[in-house]
């Protein structure tokens, strides 16, 4: 009997978990819909040219700082 119990216990921990870890993806995937949303909206009306130049002059800003931040900690 004490053998059920136990096995009952860790039943439910295992059901614990297993709803927590959807609830947890659950809230994720709601902020990923509405983030992406959000950049949907923002370059709805941008042309595929314009989006792709945005993107590499970011994108080059960001290695450009790294790069800095690279040399600064080596020196």
């Amino acid at each position: 009997m004490f053998t059920y119990f136990k096995m009952k216990k860790n039943e439910w921990k295992i059901r614990n978990a297993i709803y927590n870890c959807i609830l947890a993806f659950m809230e994720n995937k709601k902020d990923i819909v509405n983030t992406a949303k959000k950049l949907f909206d923002s370059v709805k009306d941008m042309s595929a040219e314009d989006i792709r130049d945005e993107f590499i002059g970011k994108l080059a800003e960001i290695v450009h700082e790294e790069n800095k931040k690279k040399e600064n900690t080596a020196n």
